[in-house]
């Protein structure tokens, strides 16, 4: 390669000496910038080489202080291009060996390049056959072979350390890919494979361990995962996320004890830990107690989770506090489907605990069980679920305060069970404070009650359907008082065993019920002016003349009834025995409804005093 020289042509013999010393010192300039052959001088640049877009062939060994690919300066640590790296091994000849090691594979020759004394051998001179390189004729006696080759470049943390990665968008910045990657941790760093059949119950606790080392969520890629042994999360920051509860599936199999098991060893408040997107699946001939199990949750959640086949609970939450189950399916586990109750270490109960847009279906179906249990603590809420499939316990059991079911949708139910048991004479334990409203019952056979209220202290059944066979029973229990049913409609059966005396202070009011209302209802005689309201919750007026009426009789503390006016002649003295609130008579028009309640130790001897509480 020369630079061009300027050459005059000579058409006669004038001047021709001085044109010809031209030529030769122009010829003798294209020389002096001519790269040689044989390695002589000039071959000093002093330009840059262009190749006009043109390859360099067999250059051998590249011996330069700064290589720019693409203006970017490549790393002194190694040579890298387009994914790949050279790598030289030497070997020195001894007459008669024609094979030597290639020290990496090429697989092709065309990924190696091979030198005898530094003279380029041609590809036809030689075979490659894994690291071996296979001379047709051995190279000479002491003759110097190096063997240069083509490998893929292995990118390890020093390699995406140092590719920068750009998010893009005003204010991004560069960061390497090495940052970028290890802000999640996958089960898959650490070898777990997800295809069904490999055990990866190693790696993925070996993956839980080091997220609760750096604080991070751990991440399950799409796969079935094999599990064989308990796996324990016992770090709030290492939330547990899937891709979908279909697609991502954690398959235990586990022989005894707790499949999931999320909390702090030593007890505290397991703040804000969340698990979504996932699937637990258990085995329904294994042995393992809980399939979730979470103590002490707080300000966390459960959602998009799918709980299937657990052989015993499926989950079972140690005093949750602000937590959390939506959009959730528990289902098809051996005994109770989910477990509301005291933490495991400090005994204390649970607090504000939502289940919501949820499917609660067929657990208990081996042991009987409840398919949703509140054991104890206060303000549990249920909205917007789908409770289906129970046999001889209850659906839902309410041993709880302030709690509220509500929109809800109960499917099937069949032998002794109910779809709602409201606390328990075996224990006993009592429930208060409820409210029941605005759920649908459906399907219930002649065995099974719709609402069984057992033991309780002021519960509230209100505004609910009945489909088929709705049943409600008020247990016969002393110490049940308080309660309001109102509103309901579709009742087939409603049985009333509390007292009806004076111990129970209930108003059932304006229910619907094959045959006829549910409602106790009396109407006052005519002018009379000390009504008994004995077993009555409702009292209808029909006076015809001015009537004031001064106390009720057949009272007993705590007793709720109310005064359907049903004239324009009725006044309701503000006295000894009648508390109206406004410190004077109450003349109501026709239609208005009175609500009282009887409290002890106000008036002349025993005899209780009539509040109003509304009107």
């Amino acid at each position: 390669m020369a630079k061009k020289p300027d050459i005059t042509t000579i058409a006669s013999g004038y001047y021709s000496r001085q044109a010809l010393n031209t030529n030769f010192e122009n010829l003798q300039d294209g020389f002096d910038n001519t790269l040689s052959l044989d390695g002589s001088t000039p071959n000093s640049m002093g330009a840059d080489l262009d190749m006009n877009s043109n390859d360099i062939l067999n250059a051998g060994t590249v011996n330069t202080s700064i290589l720019k690919l693409d203006g970017t300066v490549v790393s002194t640590s190694g040579l890298s291009a387009a994914g790949a790296t050279l790598t030289s091994i030497s070997h020195t000849g001894d007459g008669s060996t024609v094979a030597f090691s290639t020290g990496y594979q090429a697989f092709i020759k065309d990924n190696a390049q091979v030198y005898i004394d530094g003279v380029y051998q041609n590809k036809a001179g030689y075979s490659i056959s894994g690291t071996t390189l296979t001379f047709s004729e051995a190279p000479p006696l002491n003759a110097g072979i190096e063997i240069v080759v083509s490998r893929t470049l292995d990118f390890g943390a020093e390699d995406a350390a140092n590719i920068n990665y750009t998010q893009g968008g005003t204010g991004s910045v560069n960061r390497t890919v090495l940052t970028k990657l290890q802000e999640t941790v996958s089960v898959k760093d650490f070898g777990a494979v997800g295809d069904g059949v490999t055990d990866d119950t190693a790696a993925i606790q070996a993956a839980i361990d080091e997220c609760e080392v750096l604080k991070k969520p751990i991440f399950f890629p799409v796969g079935t995962y094999i599990i064989t042994s308990g796996l324990t999360v016992q770090q709030k920051e290492v939330h547990v996320i899937g891709e979908g509860s279909e697609s991502t599936i954690l398959d235990f199999n586990v022989s005894s004890g707790v499949a999931l098991d999320c909390g702090y060893s030593g007890g505290g408040t397991f703040w804000g830990w969340t698990i979504r997107d996932i699937q637990l699946k258990g085995n329904a001939s294994g042995a393992e107690t809980n399939l979730l199990k979470v103590n002490y949750p707080l300000n966390g959640k459960m959602e998009r989770v799918k709980v299937d086949f657990a052989n015993n609970v499926g989950v079972r939450l140690g005093r949750p506090q602000n937590f959390v189950i939506h959009a959730s399916e528990i289902r098809n586990s051996d005994a109770r489907g989910l477990i509301v109750e005291n933490d495991f270490i400090s005994g204390q109960g649970p607090q504000l605990f939502v289940l919501d847009n949820s499917t609660i279906k067929d657990n208990g179906t081996t042991d009987g069980a409840y398919q949703v249990a509140f054991l104890n603590g206060a303000e549990h809420v249920i909205s917007n679920c789908i409770i289906e499939g129970s046999t001889s316990a209850a659906n839902i059991f309410l041993g709880t305060d302030l709690c509220k079911i509500t929109n809800c949708s109960f499917e099937g139910g069949t032998g002794l069970g109910s779809h709602i048991q409201i606390g328990s004479t075996v224990g006993p334990l009592t429930a208060s404070n409820c409210f029941i409203g605005h759920n649908n019952f459906n399907a219930s056979d002649a065995g099974t009650q719709s609402i069984d209220a057992q033991s309780y202290v002021g519960i509230v059944i209100s505004n609910n359907q009945f489909q088929s066979g709705g049943r409600i029973t008020l247990g016969a229990d002393e110490g049940n008082k308080y309660s309001i049913i109102d509103g309901n409609y579709g009742l087939d059966v409603f049985n009333d065993l509390t007292d009806s005396g004076t111990t129970d202070g209930k108003i059932i009011y304006r229910n619907s019920l094959a045959g006829g209302s549910t409602d106790t209802v009396q109407t006052i005689t005519d002018g009379d002016t000390t009504p008994d309201v004995r077993g009555v919750n409702t009292l209808h007026t029909a006076n015809t003349g001015a009537t004031t009426i001064t106390r009720f009789t057949g009272t007993a503390s705590g007793d709720v009834f109310s005064v359907k006016v049903g004239d324009a002649n009725t006044t309701i003295e503000n006295g000894t025995y009648i508390v109206t609130g406004t410190g004077s008579n109450l003349t109501p028009s026709s239609g208005d409804l009175i609500t009282f309640v009887s409290v002890a130790g106000t008036a002349t001897g025993s005899v209780p005093v009539a509040y109003v509480i509304h009107s």
